[in-house]
């Protein structure tokens, strides 16, 4: 596969397309495929990794006043 030197010269879209391919080929025993799907992942998950929500503050939800009967 035709793959530029350095990884972030790849578009999201082309990195995602690229390691969806060579997962494929993994699969069937090709261990390159392996190696170099496993390098574009890690791109992917430092490109990725702030767009999470896992990073995202927590915040209190504000819950309001309760009814004083249950309600059954």
């Amino acid at each position: 596969m035709d793959q530029p030197t350095d990884l972030t010269d790849l578009s999201d879209d082309e990195l995602s397309r690229r390691c969806q391919a060579l997962r494929l080929q993994a699969t069937r025993g090709n261990q390159a495929a392996l190696r170099e799907a496993l390098a574009l992942e890690a791109e992917a998950e430092r490109r990725f990794r702030a767009a999470t929500t896992l990073s995202a503050p927590l915040e209190a939800m504000s819950i309001g006043r309760r009814p004083w009967w249950r309600f059954w």
